[in-house]
């Protein structure tokens, strides 16, 4: 049987403040909560389940577009307290992570081959590839790429007899560093200095654009988007042993 509990009591369970837990609510992220005569709110455990899954998800450091969006579809299913829909999204939130990851652990490699033996270069035979396939692979949308290019971070030339936009293994590279870094944090400001210097002056005056000391270096963002997708594969793993404990209570 479900029990009820005040808001003070789901509060303190989740280790947030009330107005926090009234904030959810207002927002829609939990199930609507019916009232006592004397206006009170009663949660149950499905409530209690709701918040601790919304905690969990939105725990950590902003893990990128795609991630976030896809906790929230997690999030509505319980709220809907359709756990086999919860169940679904979750899986697609694991395939997004070991994506991204495999996507942050390349450009983690690319930035420290970028000014050295391995610098990137036209290869005459790469592939080539149309800006919806990259935006697919990099887990961003097409309008990203366009506004990289209209900031001056990626030049994405016309190719072909059909006169098409494809990008080359090289602009591939560079998209997948610039997507890195700015689900690292870093504004387009920061990343366009730092990359006109790495092109133009080399590491070590690229890295010292990065003034601000709450900054990450250039050169280590790769590394700790690596370790909020870890982070992020940890809360996963937690969220599904908190749905098999709601089947429980189902």
């Amino acid at each position: 049987m479900s029990r009820v509990y005040r808001s003070i009591d789901v509060a303190r369970a989740c280790n947030i403040h009330v107005n926090t837990l009234r904030f959810y609510e207002r927002i829609g992220l939990i199930s609507t909560v019916p009232r006592e005569k004397n206006n009170y709110r009663r949660f149950d455990t499905r409530h209690l389940f709701q918040v601790r899954m919304i905690r969990l998800l939105y725990d950590g450091e902003w893990p990128g577009r795609a991630l976030r969006n896809q906790a929230r579809q997690i999030i509505v299913a319980m709220k809907e307290w359709d756990l086999r829909k919860a169940d679904a999204a979750l899986a697609d939130y694991r395939r997004i992570v070991e994506t991204e990851h495999q996507n942050a652990a390349a450009a983690s490699e690319l930035l420290r081959d970028w000014y050295g033996p391995k610098r990137l270069r036209r290869n005459e035979d790469e592939n080539e590839y149309t800006m919806r396939a990259v935006a697919g692979m990099l887990l961003i949308t097409t309008e990203s790429i366009r506004n990289w290019e209209r900031n001056g971070l990626v030049t994405i030339p016309r190719r072909g007899p059909n006169n098409k936009r494809y990008l080359t293994e090289d602009e591939l590279n560079r998209l997948r560093i610039i997507a890195v870094l700015r689900k690292a944090g870093h504004s387009l400001s920061v990343i366009h200095r730092s990359v006109h210097r790495l092109r133009e002056d080399g590491v070590e005056k690229a890295v010292g654009t990065f003034h601000n000391p709450d900054q990450l270096e250039l050169l280590s963002s790769g590394d700790h988007y690596i370790e909020v997708l870890q982070n992020a594969e940890e809360n996963a793993l937690r969220a599904a042993e908190m749905l098999a404990q709601a089947r429980s209570i189902s």
